[in-house]
Formats: structure tokens, sequence, C-alpha cells
């Protein structure tokens, strides 16, 4: 019997050559976002012939991983904002290819920004206020006003600036950041502090006064924060604490020349002080009440008035009660007293205080006279 042998030869060369794609790329279409709203995408990846052929696709996102396709077309929906790289992998039983380009996107965002804390400074002081943007793409345009009044031109940059800061300074700013995506803004508030002036001290009257008159006095001042606490000094002698009425009343007993001031204090520990309020003090005329006299017919009488008090020196006359007769001098001098020179005299002394007088009666005895008879 004959056996047949069969030889078998394996070739490991296929018969249909086998290729990775030679060329991956990527391509989109999509529209602008300058306004900020969702940006729609459409991304395709495209792979040269290969064998066996590529039978999936895979989208790369730097910043939020990867999708597969079997077609190789994706459309996507990019809310997040700033920059995103996309690539693709061309998938083949052989090997991966990824795709030669990256297409990378930039979708703005629209803006926002911190508040801003409000300030409290001292007239002369430094101030920077910084407008933080926390987000928006594109960069905006940033720059600060000032609300309401002068004492400020716009300047751009998030840096607001303000160097030896005055009262007139205080107020509200703005700062405003702009882009394509539309504007916000933040408003601070900028209290300037500064020690008590123009401290004024005012009376209800002229710098001559009497004793017994009442003045009102009023001290203001301005100051920011607000004055808490008046004082009151009369020849420098503190005599009265006024608190944060800054008025006060005061009875002038005494004659004399007084010097009146006042001071304004605030919480930072400053003191504002007025001029000086001079004011005379003067007394009104005064006259001493005196006995009546009983004189003879034919003497002298002399009544002297005894002013006790006058500022200034009062001016003193005399005048006869019954007549209204005014006789000058002190004292009132009768010389060879007749008895129609009896009656009652009126001394009066007045000066710019005001008048005192005081009455006299003069009586006036006659002579017994003797008759003879023939």
């Amino acid at each position: 019997m004959k056996h047949l042998r069969l030889t078998f030869t394996c070739n490991t060369r296929s018969s249909f050559p086998v290729d990775e794609p030679d060329n991956v790329t990527i391509l989109s279409n999509t529209t602008e976002n300058k306004d900020c709203s969702d940006l729609w995408v459409n991304f395709m990846c495209i792979a040269s012939e290969a064998n066996p052929p590529v039978y999936s696709y895979l989208l790369s996102d730097d910043e939020e991983g990867f999708s597969f396709s079997k077609s190789g077309s994706w459309i996507k929906k990019i809310s997040r904002g700033g920059k995103s790289v996309f690539t693709c992998i061309a998938y083949q039983l052989v090997g991966n290819v990824t795709s030669r380009n990256s297409i990378t996107l930039t979708v703005n965002v629209p803006l926002a920004m911190e508040e801003a804390e409000n300030k409290v400074v001292q007239e002369g002081d430094n101030v920077q206020v910084y407008c933080n943007i926390t987000a928006g793409i594109p960069d905006p345009t940033v720059i600060w006003t000032k609300v309401k009044g002068g004492g400020y031109n716009p300047t751009d940059g998030n840096l607001l600036n303000i160097t030896n800061i005055t009262r007139a300074q205080a107020g509200e700013y703005r700062c405003t950041a702009n882009n394509t995506c539309g504007e916000v803004s933040t408003v601070i508030s900028i209290a300037v502090q500064y020690l008590p002036e123009n401290v004024r001290l005012t009376t209800n009257t002229t710098s001559k006064v009497c004793t017994g008159i009442v003045i009102n006095f009023t001290c203001s001042a301005e100051a920011n924060p607000a004055v808490h606490t008046y004082l009151l000094f009369e020849n420098d002698t503190m005599i009265k604490n006024m608190e944060i009425s800054g008025t006060w009343m005061k009875t002038m007993e005494t004659s004399g020349q007084f010097v009146f001031r006042c001071e304004a204090n605030n919480s930072i520990q400053g003191i504002g002080k007025s001029g000086n309020t001079v004011l005379a003090v003067d007394v009104p005329a005064s006259v001493e009440q005196f006995e009546n006299k009983v004189v003879k017919e034919g003497d002298n009488v002399e009544v002297y008035c005894n002013v006790t008090a006058g500022i200034p020196d009062p001016t003193i006359y005399w005048s006869k009660v019954t007549t209204g007769e005014h006789i000058t001098g002190n004292p009132l001098n009768i010389t060879n007293t007749s008895r129609a020179q009896a009656g009652e005299y009126r001394c009066t002394a007045n000066n710019t205080c005001g008048e005192d007088s005081t009455v006299v009666v003069i009586d006036v005895q006659c002579k017994n006279i003797t008759r003879s008879f023939t």
C-alpha cells in the first residue's frame, strides 16, 4: 500500500495590504459668541483610507475629557468660558492615529466683579481701592468715575488712587467694567474725616451788656465725624461742658471785662478753637436814700446825692418835683433858703444801663415875727 504525503505551507502575508491611516485631521464649524451665549460647535474627524478601515473616532477635550463617535462627527454645546483645545484620534485594528492638528476655541464669558468695601479715611491720607474683576472674557475695559460732584477726573484701570485726599473728594465712586458681553459696575463710598474747623462762638447781644442780662452762647463747627463735645471758657477757665448741643445760657452777675471762647471735639482726637468774644459788663446807676431836711428860713442847705453803683460813671442831676425844674451839679446847694423853696427834690443818676433816683423833702421853717401896735 502506498501512502500519500501532503505538505502544507503557511504564508504569513495576506493577499490584502494592512495599513494605518496616513492622515487624520480635525475640522470644526462654529459661530462666534460675542454676546456670551452658548457656543455650538460641529466637529469632524477625517481619516485617510486605511486597511482595515477606522471603526471609531474619539474627540478629546483638554478640559472636559473625551467622547466616541463611529461617524467621526460631533455636535457639542460649550458653556464654559476660556480656551479649549480639541484633537481627535482614529481607531483602527492595526493602531490608533492622533490628528496632526488641533483646534483651539475661545468662549467669551460675562463679566463679574467683587463688591469693594467702603472707606473711612482722614483728610490728607492716600486712598487706594482695587476693582476686582472675578470673571470676564475677553479682558474688559475698566474705568473709575465719581458718581456726583467734582474733585476727581475719570481714570482707566482697576486701581482707584487718590493721594492727599480732601473733603471735596469724599463721596461715591463707581468702577465700571465692560467687554463684548456687556458691563458690570460696583459703587463704593469714601468718607473723609477731618478735625473741627470754622469754630464760631456767637451770642445774642452786643459787646457791651449790663449786669443781670441773660446771654445765650452758641458754639458751632464744621467736622466729620460730628462734634461730640463743646467746651465753653471764660477768661481761660472752663465753665461749662456743653456736650452735643453747643448752647448755653449765662446770667452776667458781676461787672468787668470777660473773654469767652469755645472748643469743639470729635472722635479724631482733635480740638478746634473759636476766636475770642469780649464782653464788657456794665452796672446800672444806683443812689442811696437820704434823710429829709428841716431848716430855718434863711439858712443854707446842702444835700449830697450819693451814687453807690454805676459803670460807666452816671450823670447826676437834681430837679424840683412840683415844678420839674432841673438843677445841675451835685450836691444840691440852696443858700438863704426861703419858704418858697421848701418841697420835694429828686436826685436822678443814669448811665447806659439805666437810672435810679431818690427824693428828699426840704422843710423850711419860718422865723417868729413880732409885731408892735401903737
